[in-house]
């Protein structure tokens, strides 16, 4: 009786685990008998390798496990938080072998270690239970833009100054007038470059730069731009221009459709007092 494809996979899985002593990986499986990964995919399935571990009773390797989602990482990240009363670094998340491991967060969740603060802030801004850990990320972000302030203090000069390429852009901005009102925040960038490039000649780039700007316009200065943003949308936009502004020096605001005016005003009085304060030029913009 000929034997099954299945069957033929075991027997080659078994006899090459007798031979290495321990349970072998899909490279070395494949590469011992000259096989195609994609014939044993197409012979068991999504995660083939690890359901043909499983018959041949093995533990299914760690793919086969359901990754921790995104909000239980968030949630051991303030609990942790809360333990050390400040903001943790990755030595502390795998000092307590929390998991996935600051690389698997990135690669799974496309979520970088240093912007967890800012997504933190996203989904539990308005939670009481987590106050404690929402002013020390608060704390943090203010205390970052002052490391940046004490490595070049301005002058007083300096402070008040808005360089001549800055002036353009912010001049530009309040001239321009959307098309019409827009649905989507996509639709009001893809608006606004085009204004750019069409009535100034400016360089605009999408998602460029160090810190990754929605519109970065002459190589130089960042623009985020939010529609109808919610309070945590705004937690997060004041730690974008932290980063931006440790990038570039400078950094722009544009808020479209503001439907809080209460809140739009708070973050506009929050950005004034903190980076005017320091002589950081960041400016915010309502259209």
């Amino acid at each position: 009786m000929k034997m099954s494809d299945k069957d033929y996979y075991k027997s080659l899985y078994i006899q090459l685990r007798e031979k290495l002593g321990k349970q072998p990986s899909i490279t070395v499986f494949c590469k011992a008998f000259n096989i195609d990964k994609r014939k044993v995919d197409k012979c068991f399935g999504r995660n083939a390798f690890s359901k043909l571990a499983i018959e041949c009773g093995d533990t299914p390797n760690i793919f086969m496990r359901p990754k921790t989602s995104l909000e239980d990482i968030l949630i051991n990240w303030g609990n942790l938080a809360k333990e050390l009363k400040e903001i943790p670094v990755i030595a502390d998340w795998d000092h307590r072998d929390y998991k996935p491991a600051a690389d698997g967060i990135r690669s799974v969740h496309k979520l970088n270690w240093t912007d967890i603060p800012n997504k933190f802030l996203e989904h539990f801004d308005n939670k009481p239970e987590w106050n404690d850990v929402i002013l020390l990320i608060r704390k943090n972000i203010s205390g970052h833009v002052k490391q940046s302030n004490s490595v070049t203090q301005p002058s007083a000069n300096f402070v008040h100054k808005i360089p001549l390429d800055c002036e353009k852009v912010i001049t530009s901005i309040n001239r321009w007038i959307p098309k019409r009102r827009r649905s989507s925040e996509e639709a009001y960038k893809v608006d606004l470059r085009n204004y750019f490039e069409e009535e100034f000649n400016f360089s605009v780039k999408e998602e460029s730069g160090d810190s990754k700007s929605d519109l970065l316009v002459n190589k130089k200065i960042p623009i985020e731009l939010k529609k109808s943003p919610s309070l945590s949308e705004y937690d997060r936009l004041f730690g974008q221009l932290v980063r931006h502004v440790l990038v570039h020096g400078t950094a722009i605001a544009v808020i479209c459709d503001v439907e809080r005016k209460d809140q739009y005003d708070d973050f506009k009085g929050n950005v004034k007092k903190v980076f005017d304060r320091l002589g950081l030029r960041v400016f915010v913009i309502s259209k």
